[in-house]
């Protein structure tokens, strides 16, 4: 649903459709990593910094850091996301 409201330009009803997916999904990347997106394209950096925060408390442990290091991607923290990309192949 998030991409229909992505391809019609409609950011706000992505955004919300994405945390709703958050919200009902916690352990699921993809959800977490398009929000942060979402936010990023949106020049509200400060929120997508707060995902962060969410993930290291919401979402599932053994799937932090894969998802963490997209989303530092996605800001653009390309040190602190490849410590994450690391980590993540530590526990594959």
């Amino acid at each position: 649903l998030a991409a229909v409201y992505r391809a019609a330009g409609d950011v706000a009803r992505e955004e919300s459709a994405l945390r709703m997916a958050v919200r009902l999904v916690p352990q699921s990347g993809d959800a977490w990593v398009a929000l942060t997106q979402n936010l990023v394209r949106s020049e509200r950096v400060p929120d997508a910094e707060a995902i962060i925060e969410r993930i290291r408390t919401e979402a599932p442990a053994d799937r932090q850091p894969a998802i963490l290091a997209m989303c530092l991607d996605a800001l653009q923290q390309y040190p602190e996301a490849e410590q994450e990309y690391l980590r993540a192949l530590e526990l594959a």
